[in-house]
């Protein structure tokens, strides 16, 4: 389990920052054998506020060992970092809906059950919940499942650098057309964008291929 970020506590949504700064030192520290060199069952935390000028984007690397990286909110409810984790093949622990339920065009279907792990955060806070213990009772089939999707489907949150079919810039694209074009149905035919009168020829619309070839996941996550 990795978590990289500050442990600040600034507002209510970072609230559990602290404590899982807590519970990885802890983890560490409980060592189960002798070998204090393996992190395997355990929680390593890296505060890139003392990254002694690396970039946050080089601290991807502490993602990319784990199976399991933490994402609490911080000053917002958000998290750039999420998508570090999907980026990396790290199924990502969030601490809130607003980040299980975020980019709605972006992620798959039922992506919440099968990509990430939905942490009840007031039961956290209150000692109720031994979330490091709750991802070790994970089964290991269902964690490789749920890296397999996200290697699959990781692909839809990164804006490539050249054309890629269903990468986030087409995601977005195809998005705003489907939103824009239901909105257009409610309006009087005057008003609306495409106001050819029916029964008008149209020509279709161009639609981006399906059967274009997509370089393999481990390109995407692996660089």
């Amino acid at each position: 389990v990795s978590f990289v970020g500050g442990a600040h506590t600034r507002s209510t949504f970072a609230a559990a920052r602290k404590r899982l700064k807590d519970d990885c030192a802890a983890s560490m520290s409980a060592a189960p054998t002798s070998d204090t060199t393996t992190t395997k069952g355990r929680c390593v935390y890296f505060n890139y506020n003392h990254a002694n000028g690396v970039f946050t984007c080089g601290l991807a690397k502490y993602m990319a060992n784990a199976t399991f990286c933490f994402q609490p909110g911080g000053d917002s409810p958000y998290r750039k970092s999420l998508y570090d984790s999907f980026m990396t093949g790290c199924i990502p622990v969030v601490f809130s809906e607003y980040n299980a339920r975020v980019a709605p065009w972006h992620f798959w279907s039922n992506h919440r059950r099968n990509a990430m792990v939905v942490v009840n955060q007031t039961a956290y806070l209150a000692g109720d919940l031994d979330v490091l213990g709750l991802l070790r009772s994970i089964e290991p089939a269902r964690v490789r499942k749920m890296q397999h999707v996200i290697a699959t489907h990781a692909h839809r949150l990164q804006y490539a650098l050249d054309d890629y079919p269903d990468d986030a810039v087409d995601i977005i694209l195809r998005g705003a057309w489907h939103t824009a074009r239901a909105r257009d149905r409610t309006l009087p035919f005057e008003l609306r964008r495409d106001s050819t009168p029916p029964g008008a020829a149209t020509l279709p619309l161009e639609q981006p291929s399906r059967d274009a070839r997509r370089p393999p996941p481990d390109r995407l996550l692996g660089g």
